[in-house]
């Protein structure tokens, strides 16, 4: 009894795509955990505390909380010139802390520039 090579290919083939889909479904739930586990990590947002308001501590440094026309906000890493920091076309909520001084995320605090 001869078995034709179309049925043997034909039987590989399923066997294959059986562990194709497996190893995609696999794939699927390690991509969405990664997903998930990023998201979770981001909202934490920069607070080194979660326990202290930036609005709160923003007051007690002298700053005013406000929305602003970009992501610079008043950050003190882009007025000393960091250059990994870009300002981008958003309206942001964060901390104006008036003249000669800026917002150091960091220290959650007005410092001087």
């Amino acid at each position: 009894m001869m078995i034709s090579i179309n049925v043997i290919y034909s039987n590989c083939l399923i066997i294959i795509m059986k562990n194709w889909i497996k190893y995609l479904i696999i794939l699927i739930v390690i991509i969405l955990l990664a997903i998930i586990i990023s998201i979770n990590i981001n909202n934490r947002g920069y607070q080194k505390d979660n326990n202290i308001s930036p609005i709160v501590e923003c007051e007690k440094s002298g700053g005013i909380w406000k929305e602003f026309p970009d992501t610079c906000v008043d950050s003190c890493g882009y007025y000393r010139g960091n250059p990994s920091i870009g300002c981008g076309e958003a309206l942001t909520d964060g901390c104006d802390c008036g003249t000669d001084k800026c917002w150091n995320r960091d220290t959650i605090a007005c410092e001087n520039n």
